[in-house]
């Protein structure tokens, strides 16, 4: 059963009773329904209540029929929900409410500390820079120094 079936089904009870006012709506089912037999079948058994509950002679007030297409609604809507009750139930129950929140302040707890990890990382690489940076400046002052010395030594001698 597809999406399409979903919506045709819900919408079955209201073209038996030509209650489609949108012309391509019913359109739209009654072209379902000629190519589903599943739909077919359930718009079958729908036309043949609503054809003998039109032939008989008990003339009941508009509410009552009303009220027969709700209680068909109902039930429709309670089948629906029967197939998915698990999952609301599961939704709407204290220990999802408790997973979720758990589960957020792990991703917290896990991205804070990638983000320590990564600026102790940082700081080390740093820190070894800046420890190379100082031993090329002690090595030119060296240099500079070997440099005065000999220039020191020509002159000197």
């Amino acid at each position: 059963m597809n999406k399409e079936c979903n919506e045709t089904k819900e919408l079955i009870l209201d073209f038996v009773y030509g209650e489609i006012e949108d012309k391509a709506a019913a359109e739209k089912v009654k072209s379902h329904i000629d190519t589903c037999k599943e739909c077919a079948d359930l718009y079958a058994s729908y036309k043949k209540i609503a054809d003998t509950a039109s032939e008989m002679k008990v003339d009941f007030p508009d509410s009552v029929w009303d009220m027969h297409r709700k209680g068909i609604h109902e039930k429709i809507e309670a089948q629906k929900s029967r197939k998915f009750g698990f999952l609301t139930g599961l939704f709407h129950s204290r220990n999802f409410k408790r997973a979720g929140i758990a589960t957020i302040m792990a991703v917290f707890v896990a991205g804070a500390a990638f983000q320590y990890i990564k600026t102790q990382d940082n700081m080390r690489r740093q820190a070894e820079l800046t420890e190379k940076m100082e031993m090329i400046q002690n090595m030119e002052i060296l240099e500079r120094l070997d440099f005065y010395e000999s220039l020191s030594r020509t002159n000197g001698a």
